[in-house]
């Protein structure tokens, strides 16, 4: 069974038929991840905080710029 575009009922019908390998009916080339999006913002900040964050940020061996993403992501999960 192959359908160009399928929802999600269709997958579970799929599923529950026994098939569990739904690869094939997938169109990669379409799929998309808008939570993975991004936008550039600017931020400005103390000078006294960004040498902070350098500095655990080099400790811990990683980018400042990617510090500061998993920081407020994961404050921003506790919501």
């Amino acid at each position: 069974m192959w359908y160009k575009y399928m929802n999600a009922k269709d997958y579970g019908e799929l599923f529950d038929n026994g098939e569990t390998d739904i690869a094939e009916h997938l169109v990669l080339e379409n799929a998309q991840r808008p939570e993975l999006s991004q936008k550039q913002i600017t931020l400005a900040l103390p000078i006294g905080m960004i040498e902070v964050l350098d500095k655990e940020a080099q400790r811990m061996g990683e980018s400042c710029q990617s510090l500061t993403k998993f920081w407020l992501s994961d404050k921003l999960a506790v919501r």
